[in-house]
């Protein structure tokens, strides 16, 4: 009977906690793949167009030409902890701690910065989360007021605030399905 009441015991005190967990899961990825990583809000992908280290990454249209820069190479190093390479310029994508999202070459200065998690969360969305700087990865669409256009950017942003909302939100209020899409991705294998 103690053995009963111990077990309930465990049960009761554990099963909150794991039925309210919102943690991600991590994502699995073939190393030896190429993938394209596609913005589930603007179906554009990921590009990479210069070769230089310190250029910003941009979003463009699918190509099939293997030299267009879509194509990105998935490095484990630790514990589901990604370096991403572009196959176009060889370069890594990185975040700063301002939330810039560029391209640069591997340095031991700029190793955490290029480390990327990529998770899958409950409804199936995938995120890239930069582990040092603990952004996600997010689309974009800034209007400029001088030139009246309209500009696609990459940022590390932590937290993305319900369409139309003007309240500021932290982490403990942010339900999930507030994130707006403009964080999911689909990393697609071009293999």
């Amino acid at each position: 009977m103690k053995f009963f009441y111990t077990i309930s015991f465990l049960f009761y005190l554990f099963f909150p906690i794991m039925a309210l967990s919102q943690e991600e899961n991590l994502v699995s990825l073939d190393c030896e793949k190429s993938y394209r990583i596609q913005s589930a809000s603007s179906f554009t992908y990921l590009n990479c167009s210069f070769l230089y280290s310190g250029a910003s990454i941009t979003q463009t249209i699918y190509s099939s030409d293997p030299k267009s820069g879509q194509l990105w190479k998935f490095i484990m190093v630790s514990n589901g902890c990604y370096r991403i390479q572009s196959q176009y310029s060889g370069l890594y994508l990185t975040c700063s701690y301002t939330g810039a999202i560029t391209q640069e070459k591997y340095s031991y200065e700029s190793i955490g910065r290029q480390l990327w998690k990529v998770m899958v969360d409950r409804e199936r969305n995938q995120l890239l989360l930069s582990v040092q700087t603990r952004l996600y990865l997010t689309f974009f669409r800034k209007r400029d007021s001088t030139t009246d256009t309209t500009k696609e950017v990459l940022l590390g942003i932590n937290i993305i605030q319900p369409e139309g909302s003007t309240q500021k939100y932290t982490p403990e209020y942010q339900k999930r399905e507030e994130r707006k899409s403009t964080q999911y991705w689909k990393i697609i294998s071009s293999d």
